[in-house]
């Protein structure tokens, strides 16, 4: 005699994956989560004697400051789009998904770097720009070869069983 499992059904029984991981994506959240916070310490840090440069002592003191917080403010709307899209490339991984993501955050990117060109032009201050370019490149490299190291050729599929 035959076992039937009770939640079985004899018309059809097959697998359906509910969620991959997909862990080589990862590296993409937390870099931005960390893109996010230097961004927003960026945004509320002291720049000069007026305060931080979205106050409204320092946008009314200097027209650079007018200039930096638009250009920063919007970077930053950018790297919460590009934090929110990469969250869901952890779980789909799609090559459009990834390409979108990487435009908003060269887009982001770019007009941080012309926020932060701005501030060095005027103040002739070109050698810390160009140490704290480098320096973010050697930790986001450094950073994506140590999450490598962990995570090489680890994909967990959690699935279940499916009842038509």
């Amino acid at each position: 005699m035959m076992v039937k499992h009770p939640f079985t059904s004899p018309l059809n029984l097959e697998k359906i994956s509910i969620m991959k991981i997909i862990y080589t994506n990862i590296k993409y959240v937390l870099a931005l989560l960390a893109i996010l916070l230097f961004t927003c310490l960026g945004i509320g840090l002291y720049v000069s004697e007026c305060g931080s440069a979205f106050s409204i002592n320092c946008r009314a003191t200097d027209y650079i400051y007018e200039q930096m917080t638009g250009l920063m403010a919007t970077s930053l709307c950018l790297f919460i789009v590009a934090a929110i899209i990469s969250i869901v490339a952890v779980f789909i991984c799609n090559k459009w998904v990834t390409i979108f993501n990487f435009m908003i955050i060269l887009i982001g990117a770019v007009l941080m770097l012309a926020a932060l060109s701005i501030f060095f032009r005027d103040h002739h201050f070109w050698a810390p720009l160009m140490g704290g370019i480098a320096m973010t490149l050697s930790f986001e490299t450094a950073a994506f070869l140590l999450i490598e190291l962990f995570t090489k050729n680890k994909i967990v599929s959690v699935s279940e069983t499916h009842v038509h």
